[in-house]
């Protein structure tokens, strides 16, 4: 009920389905709810969708390759799903229609065309099914397209469990049921029993697990391991469920820091995120109180800290002294400069040594060379000298 509620308050002329209405929302049928017209449509018109992120799924090159020879032999079958917008992409600007689905059969054609112009001739246009009647609202427009998106792609790769990511799987769902929750205000478990049935899964229980998994999940951790890149799975996601909210939320803060630091970190981000992982485990295991409460926080504070120690600035090495030429008579001089070089620093520092130089220097003789300039053309000769020598 607090679905509801908090639905109609974000969409509040929106309203609800009617039973009629929901029985019509299916994964095979929810692109029939929009009108639609058929039409053979240039290729280079059609964009694909911005967000369709099915893309790299189990569609690798060796995959389109074959669906090209297949709708070589074959023709085109069937019909792309679009809708008459400009794309968002600004690669793709100037483009007036973009796909909800047949991705994969587009991107077959477009390889197929590289292979002459008789193909480019052949399949200059495609038959396009064009969908219309898309709500004004931004945000509802959005939800719409993606419902037919995924609808096209639970089925034509096999149904839910027709993919092999399951992370993957569990994001699509629940973004399936939470766009029939936005749109027909149906309560997620009226959405999560309309997935399983409309995609030949009734007595699929997994989609039950997905909707407990999100449910004790806190959305931000929820968010992190399904919706950003990361290194934890979907079976740690489950076992991580266990721990309370308070739990979770220390786990995830030091998760996003060891995240944040990846490419700082370099190699030693494996080891950190392996061992953060392991001790998060550990504790998910364990009975809820505040033993283990406290064992997630030191869980947390042990990464943290590695992580700071990991990243703080390397103290400054001390310069290393020039190699040494190979012969002797180069070590003999390069050993004799540098003891003369370590004189003069210690003259340097010295000041009774510096005062009984300046006593000396006010007696001499003005044609003389004074004491302080010989040393201080020592010290260049000895400068210039180390420089030949490494130049060899």
């Amino acid at each position: 009920m607090a679905l509801k509620k908090f639905e109609k308050k974000k969409n509040p002329d929106a309203g609800f389905a009617s039973a009629r209405e929901m029985s019509g929302v299916a994964i095979g049928s929810a692109a029939d709810l929009t009108p639609e017209r058929q039409e053979m449509i240039p290729v280079q018109l059609i964009a694909f969708h911005e967000e369709n992120d099915y893309r790299n799924i189990e569609c690798g090159e060796e995959d389109l390759d074959r669906l090209a020879d297949a709708i070589d032999k074959q023709g085109f079958l069937g019909s792309l799903i679009v809708t008459e917008r400009p794309s968002r992409d600004p690669e793709q600007a100037g483009k007036r229609y973009v796909l909800l689905s047949g991705e994969r059969r587009l991107r077959a054609v477009g390889r197929l065309m590289q292979r002459g112009d008789d193909y480019k001739t052949r399949f200059a246009s495609l038959p396009c099914t064009v969908k219309s009647g898309f709500s004004a609202d931004p945000e509802r427009r959005r939800a719409e397209e993606m419902l037919i998106l995924d609808s096209a792609n639970l089925n034509t790769r096999g149904g839910i469990g027709g993919i092999k990511d399951k992370k993957f799987v569990t994001r699509v769902r629940r973004r399936y049921m939470e766009n029939l929750m936005f749109l027909y205000g149906m309560s997620e478990l009226e959405a999560g029993k309309r997935l399983k049935e409309d995609s030949g899964h009734a007595d699929d229980r997994s989609v039950d697990r997905d909707r407990q998994l999100f449910a004790q999940l806190v959305p931000e951790l929820y968010q992190f391991i399904y919706l950003e890149e990361n290194d934890l799975s979907k079976n740690d996601s489950i076992r991580l469920s266990a721990l309370t909210p308070q739990e979770q939320g220390i786990l995830l803060q030091a998760l996003r820091e060891l995240q944040q630091k990846k490419q700082a970190l370099g190699e030693k981000y494996d080891q950190l995120f392996r061992m953060l992982r392991r001790d998060a485990l550990q504790q998910a295991e364990l009975p809820e109180g505040p033993e283990r409460l406290q064992g997630v926080k030191d869980a947390a504070e042990k990464a943290e800290t590695a992580v700071v120690l990991q990243c703080r600035p390397k103290p400054d090495q001390k310069p290393a002294k020039p190699a040494l030429v190979d012969s002797a008579r180069g070590q003999s001089y390069v050993a004799a400069l540098d003891k003369a070089e370590k004189t003069l620093r210690k003259l340097g520092k010295n000041k009774k040594d510096l005062a009984a130089m300046r006593i000396y220097e006010q007696n001499r003789a003005w044609a003389e060379t004074s004491l302080r300039e010989q040393l201080l053309t020592i010290q260049n000769l000895t400068a210039q000298l180390l420089k030949d020598l490494e130049e060899g």
